[in-house]
């Protein structure tokens, strides 16, 4: 086991630290998320939707690569508290610009609610598969999604009741205080429970960057991750496409159309809650974290044959519903577990490689390509992406199964 997974003095007020910041991190970006897709279908078409998708990464890895440097020179709890501080000012700003009409922002809002939204949680999780035993984990995890679940449920149900008297302009400034506060509080935990160690082969060059990608030569399990990773946001990317037509199908009005959207991740946070406190711990004491990567794209396969079949606002809301539900939680607290037993730089660097820019490069790579077949073959239509998705999603099923039967 890794030096920092020693057994922790107070798991449980290290457990409430990370859960409360990922609910007010998640609120914030349960009001961010819905807001920044409808600004850019109002603003772009609902026809761009997918290249916004695509230009989403290179916004992921400037950030990552401000995020090695800072991690460099002043470490992980300034790394935190300044990421913190300075996203919560520039969604400040972007209620201002978007009062003043400013053609650009609503691009600029969807890139950075992107990228925040991973580079905060996922050094959330970092410091916590540092603190935390194996033995801890199992226990708290699905305790510490569900509060985040929570603070998601709160922000959609915040969202929904205000926006159509406020308008979309002012949501963004919600986010922004909410960031700040979470800066706040992030760097008190760090204060309260000290920074992970990092092991003395690890180096100290300007960026890390060579620290993060030589994790991936020395522990298969990395590997493995990153190719689930990627195939897991393909997915992603088609379902959530499939999802935003048909909700532009049944909407004319911007306002009530984030409304509804609004609702619906409501419920789903509702759904993950559910998975959270009840169905992970559960299934985390009885079986391995790799089996349940296995039965995950295997629920979900079974579901997105149905999709194909009867395609429809519901049957397509599902599927979204169930992967999200389950991203948010048995994917993400089995995911986290393997991380534990890996040293500072594959949590710190290499993670963020991996569930930032992996989870953002392969979302945006899929919206890039449905994008482009739509532009070059005109006659390609909804049926071609209804009948891809539980392929993909079968190719994730053989990815986990695989991982399953390797060793680390």
């Amino acid at each position: 086991m890794n030096q920092n997974n020693t057994q922790t003095k107070s798991p449980i007020w290290l457990a409430l630290y990370v859960a409360a910041l990922g609910s007010t991190t998640l609120m914030g970006y349960e009001i961010i998320r819905s807001t920044a897709n409808t600004l850019v279908k109002s603003e772009y078409g609902t026809e761009n939707f997918p290249l916004m998708m695509a230009l989403s990464p290179l916004c992921v890895l400037f950030f990552i690569y401000l995020y090695n440097i800072s991690l460099s020179r002043f470490g992980s709890k300034w790394t935190l508290f300044i990421s913190s501080i300075l996203f919560g000012i520039a969604f400040i700003v972007s209620s201002y610009s978007l009062q003043k009409n400013w053609k650009s922002t609503p691009a600029i809002l969807f890139m950075l609610k992107d990228a925040y939204i991973v580079l905060l949680i996922e050094q959330y999780w970092s410091f916590l598969n540092s603190k935390l035993s194996k033995q801890e984990a199992k226990k708290w995890t699905g305790m510490i999604c569900g509060v985040g679940s929570i603070g998601s449920l709160a922000g959609a149900a915040l969202l929904s009741s205000i926006v159509t008297k406020f308008g979309n302009q002012w949501m963004p400034s919600l986010t922004g205080v909410l960031c700040v506060f979470s800066g706040v509080v992030s760097y008190r935990m760090m204060q309260h429970f000290g920074e992970p160690r990092k092991e003395a082969t690890s180096t100290n060059q300007s960026t890390g960057w060579k620290d993060g990608f030589s994790m991936f030569k020395k522990f298969r399990l990395l590997r493995n991750i990153l190719l689930i990773v990627l195939t897991t946001q393909v997915v992603s990317a088609l379902v959530s496409y499939l999802f935003q037509l048909e909700l532009s199908q049944h909407f004319s009005d911007p306002n009530q159309e984030t409304a509804w959207s609004g609702k619906f991740y409501a419920w789903l946070s509702v759904a993950a809650c559910f998975c959270q406190f009840i169905v992970t711990p559960i299934l985390l004491a009885k079986i391995s974290a790799r089996t349940i990567q296995v039965l995950i794209p295997c629920t979900l396969l079974i579901i997105s044959i149905f999709v194909a079949f009867q395609p429809s606002l519901f049957s397509i809301g599902l599927l979204f519903l169930c992967f999200k539900a389950f991203d948010y939680s048995l994917f993400r607290s089995s995911k986290e577990i393997l991380y534990m037993d890996l040293p500072y730089d594959a949590k710190y660097r290499s993670k963020q490689l991996i569930d930032s820019l992996g989870y953002r490069f392969s979302k945006g790579a899929m919206g890039a390509t449905i994008r482009g077949a739509e532009l070059s073959i005109k006659s390609l239509g909804v049926t071609t992406w209804l009948v891809s998705t539980p392929i993909i999603i079968g190719f994730w099923l053989f990815l986990s199964w695989k991982n399953l039967k390797s060793n680390k």
